[in-house]
């Protein structure tokens, strides 16, 4: 009997050290996980996709027209494979969320990279060929791969503190508009007639091979940022993958139901604003790539003055300055909205607003991000970004013959960057609901 009690004493403290051990092991799985690692594989995928942002539809209208130039058929299927991107992304950015819980974020990641990387070669190659059929390829190859643009998030979400959180999710929003404004500034110069005069078809080249770089880093050093996914798989129903079911979270109406209605009318701002910017600037003002893009580094110092000055949550609350941001998001797009009946500077001034009010999806993901279950709320988020993308991407669809209009005296070309306004407008008095009391015991910034 003595012997019986050793042996029982002995058995319970091996296991004891076997889950000291794997405590450990698990600790050092994220320790070699550093957020300067994640941060940089977050910014390899945000440099490729300023390629693909500052010569896009220019692609699109090259392809279908042999123009940069905008005309109602290039517009016909800019949104069409907008939709085709945006509706597989609808549908899979949910069970990708769950996914990465079950099977861990490392091959999920790595599956929508490379699902990424090849839609970057479907886009070159439809450029190369003039075939929009690729183009087609291409977009729906980015429904899957558009999703690497928060698996960073939510694996920094599984290695930092809950005070860090913010901090790397602002690294990397201030990260992507520096990288977006180098980047395009570059391709501006390039291809532009006074100085380099280079092709399009080179500047396609260059996120396919810095996607592949990202690629293999990521294969080789990305390690799995939740080891004990398996003891959280056993609450999930086919339920959870279905992103219809997600429409109870708005409809509570509670903290996290009030910053998705808020973020979702920041998506339908920012989709309206990303799809017609570029194309809406060259119709009516013959804008270059160079013009465009000289608007986007514009961007890009404000945002660098906001961040490093301090002018963020360190010096006021959350609630204060995601109002302020998005009341200067509503004067961004009433700006461009106008400026075909005013100027075209006016144009510069939506830049510097549209800037200025930036840093409200950030602090609100990051307040998202503080209520838990990150990677089934952002796979959540990921789809109503889509939701919101398709929304006004069929508008601009059936819309496209009166954005060919060009008139000084009347604001229905622009009319769709006020409607993104009055979306906005909404989205402030509804965070108004946001009790600041959870609001400032959330995390800080």
């Amino acid at each position: 009997m003595e012997n019986y009690r050793n042996l029982k004493h002995t058995s319970v403290d091996v296991n004891e050290k076997s889950q000291n051990t794997q405590d450990i092991d698990v600790d050092v799985q994220k320790e070699q996980n550093t957020p300067l690692f994640i941060f940089l594989l977050s910014l390899g995928h945000n440099m490729t996709l300023n390629f693909v942002l500052t010569i896009g539809f220019r692609v699109i209208n090259i392809v279908v027209n042999g123009d940069q130039a905008p005309d109602s058929e290039s517009r016909k299927w800019a949104a069409i494979c907008r939709i085709i991107s945006l509706s597989v992304s609808f549908v899979i950015s949910k069970p990708i969320g769950i996914l990465s819980d079950i099977y861990g974020r490392r091959v999920m990641f790595l599956f929508c990279f490379f699902c990424w990387f090849l839609r970057l070669l479907a886009s070159f190659f439809s450029l190369y060929f003039k075939n929009i059929s690729l183009m087609v390829v291409a977009s729906f190859l980015n429904g899957i791969g558009i999703t690497c643009l928060w698996i960073p998030k939510v694996i920094l979400k599984d290695i930092l503190p809950k005070n860090k959180v913010s901090i790397w999710y602002t690294y990397i929003f201030v990260a992507s508009c520096v990288s977006q404004a180098m980047i395009s500034m570059g391709i501006g110069f390039l291809t532009n007639k006074e100085f380099g005069n280079i092709d399009l078809i080179y500047m396609a080249v260059c996120p396919c091979v810095i996607s592949f770089i990202v690629l293999i880093f990521a294969i080789l050093y990305l390690i799995e940022s939740n080891p004990k996914k398996s003891e959280e798989t056993k609450n999930y129903s086919w339920k959870d993958f279905v992103c219809i079911f997600d429409a109870k979270i708005i409809m509570k109406f509670d903290n996290v139901g009030i910053l998705f209605i808020v973020l979702f009318t920041t998506f339908w701002a920012h989709n309206t604003y990303e799809f017609d910017k570029d194309n809406f600037m060259n119709h009516h003002f013959h804008w270059s790539i160079l013009q465009t893009c000289i608007l986007t580094t514009i961007g890009a110092i404000v945002t660098l003055i906001l961040h490093p000055c301090g002018l963020t949550v360190d010096r006021f609350s959350d609630t204060f300055v995601v109002k302020s941001a998005m009341i200067c998001k509503i004067f961004a797009y009433i700006s461009i909205a106008v400026s075909p009946m005013i100027s075209e500077y006016i144009a510069y001034l939506s830049g510097i607003f549209e800037a200025a009010g930036g840093v409200a999806e950030a602090i609100l993901k990051s307040l998202l991000a503080s209520h838990g279950e990150v990677s089934m709320r952002f796979g959540a988020l990921h789809t109503l970004r889509s939701l919101a993308g398709l929304s006004t991407t069929l508008f601009f669809l059936f819309y496209r013959d009166e954005l060919q209009g060009i008139s000084q005296d009347s604001i229905r070309p622009g009319l769709h960057f006020i409607i993104a306004a009055i979306f906005i407008l909404i989205g402030t008095f509804i965070f108004w609901a946001y009790p600041r009391k959870e609001t400032n015991d959330s995390v800080k910034k």
